[in-house]
């Protein structure tokens, strides 16, 4: 069970820093 939330917290931090480096790109290549 830890080991599964641990997994689903790595995975929402991916996906927050997969977003903000979106974003990021987006403002650079307007």
């Amino acid at each position: 069970m830890l080991l599964a939330d641990g997994l689903r917290g790595h995975l929402a931090d991916l996906a927050e820093l997969t977003r903000t480096a979106g974003q990021l790109y987006a403002e650079l290549h307007e």
